[in-house]
């Protein structure tokens, strides 16, 4: 049986959309909600890297699912609120 799975993500924009990643993810990564994934998020000029380990496959997954989400989430918004502009 696996015992640890891993993933990067990375995600490209504007720094000001990397940086808007970077605030909006760090509640959810500094106070996980469950203590079966460890999540961390680096960010370089318009790149942001999000690295998960998990304990298992399924908690890499829900993780994932989870993370990509809220970064879905922060970018539609960001799309609308400059479109409001």
């Amino acid at each position: 049986m696996i015992e640890r799975a891993e993933a990067k993500v990375s995600f490209r924009g504007t720094r000001e959309s990397i940086n808007v990643i970077d605030r909006a993810l760090a509640p959810e990564i500094e106070s996980p909600p469950t203590d079966r994934s460890d999540v961390e998020i680096s960010v370089r000029d318009d790149t942001a890297v999000l690295k998960i380990v998990a304990k298992d496959i399924p908690a890499l997954r829900a993780a994932l699912s989870s993370y990509l989400t809220w970064v879905t989430s922060i970018l539609n918004t960001l799309t609308v609120a400059e479109e409001l502009k």
